[in-house]
């Protein structure tokens, strides 16, 4: 994979959002609490670290079982805290989904009946 510095303007382009929202997130503003923005941000950051030691190479089998794990712990924390994903926040999540999954090499629209990858496990 290739190291590179990315912007605000490019992680917005990749997430599908404003520069404004992926700031908002990066400074930790905005009406999410503390608490739910960590255990959100960790599922994600987890998602990314296992998606890197599988490697461009790694079996397609491996990263799938690794989306549906991050999305299966996404639905459950949404359950347990009411209100965690917000509509709005649904959309951005899917696109960031499948920006992920785009990078370890996967089809996103092969996935969910070409609603993307978090679509196949999501009840949020």
């Amino acid at each position: 994979m290739e190291n590179k510095n990315y912007t605000i303007k490019d992680i917005a382009h990749m997430a599908g959002v404003s520069a404004g929202t992926v700031d908002r997130v990066l400074h930790n503003r905005g009406d999410v609490s503390a608490t739910s923005r960590e255990k959100v941000q960790k599922v994600l950051d987890d998602l990314i670290n296992k998606i890197l030691n599988i490697g461009e190479e790694g079996k397609k089998a491996e990263k799938i079982a690794a989306f549906k794990y991050a999305v299966l712990t996404l639905n459950k924390m949404n359950e347990d805290i009411d209100g965690l994903i917000e509509t709005v926040e649904r959309e951005d999540l899917c696109i960031l989904f499948d920006e992920i999954a785009f990078v370890a090499g996967l089809e996103p629209l092969e996935y969910g009946n070409g609603d993307g990858i978090a679509s196949e496990w999501r009840q949020w």
